[in-house]
């Protein structure tokens, strides 16, 4: 069903579509029915659809420290009037909702990207995409994304392993992901506790996805892991999540150190099960592999993308 923005009807209707993410954080609320109620002010039929992605839409969504991700789809355009209205609007938000100023929305997109999936996996992200077509949910306008085909298995497991690929490019032989290992470095992420936290969960997210063919959220991908798993990755992952949960603001840095290492440890754990299923291992080759092998295999990865 085609619904318009017209009328009080319609409008209620609209805003009673966010009740669909089970949210438990009254701002959250008052802040998507804000949403949506400007853009049916200002905007009305010019939008024809918003979409909540991410944390939000999965059900993992941490007040105060998560972005309020999605996208906003004009029908045309859209025009320089449509976009100061939009940046207005996103941007008055942010003063009402100061905690999450600059965490709303992405840039808005024409509706027009979506005869063109390319265009779209280059507006969107490869990530974002996926998320938006599997878990986006629908606040306002009618319903779009349901033709746009979703990726295949093989694009999922390919786009990962390309990522790891990046990433051993990016450091070379030296320490995976961006984790340094300094004084300093250390001190940072003890009053950042993300900046580490998220290396922890990367290799579960990425499992989770080679596993399901789902981009799942943090919490869905350490639960189907710890389920699955009886090692010694189960408890830092599970101790993580309870820092996530909790928004602890920082962690001593003995337990910052302890948790770069098992990061590491857990990042090459992630190569080396990737690189088998991926058929980066030739003839003769061991599938446990040093750092420095992997990079060399990997960068094969890249070489015929």
């Amino acid at each position: 069903m085609v619904l318009t923005v017209e009328g009080e009807a319609c409008r209620l209707t609209q805003r009673m579509r966010f009740d669909r993410l089970h949210n438990e954080d009254q701002e959250i609320d008052d802040l998507l029915g804000c949403l949506v109620d400007r853009t049916s002010s200002l905007l009305g039929d010019r939008v024809g659809a918003i979409y909540i992605t991410g944390s939000l839409a999965y059900g993992d969504f941490v007040p105060g420290r998560s972005d309020i991700d999605g996208f906003c789809f004009f029908r045309e355009g859209p025009s320089a009037e449509d976009l100061t209205k939009y940046d207005d609007m996103i941007s008055d938000l942010g003063k009402i909702h100061p905690t999450y100023e600059g965490k709303i929305l992405d840039h808005p997109i024409s509706m027009s990207s979506l005869q063109d999936r390319k265009k779209l996996e280059e507006d969107l992200g490869f990530v974002n995409l996926t998320s938006l077509i599997q878990s986006g949910k629908l606040i306002y306008g009618r319903e779009i994304i349901m033709s746009v085909k979703p990726p295949t298995r093989w694009e999922l497991d390919t786009y990962m392993a390309q990522d790891i690929a990046k990433i051993l490019r990016k450091r070379e032989a030296g320490i995976p992901c961006d984790i340094e290992e300094d004084e300093e470095s250390i001190k940072e992420y003890s009053q950042n506790p993300e900046l580490v936290l998220d290396w922890l969960l990367y290799p579960a997210r990425v499992l989770y996805t080679m596993k399901t063919g789902r981009i799942g959220s943090k919490k869905t991908a350490v639960h189907q892991y710890c389920l699955s798993h009886d090692d010694r990755f189960k408890m830092w992952l599970e101790q993580a999540l309870e820092y996530r949960s909790q928004k602890t603001e920082v962690i001593p840095e003995h337990q910052v150190k302890a948790i770069m290492e098992v990061a590491i440890d857990f990042f090459w754990h992630l190569v080396n099960l990737v690189q088998a299923k991926m058929g980066l291992v030739r003839k003769g080759e061991e599938e446990v592999c040093t750092p420095a092998e992997a990079v060399n295999r990997f960068r094969r990865l890249l070489d015929v993308a």
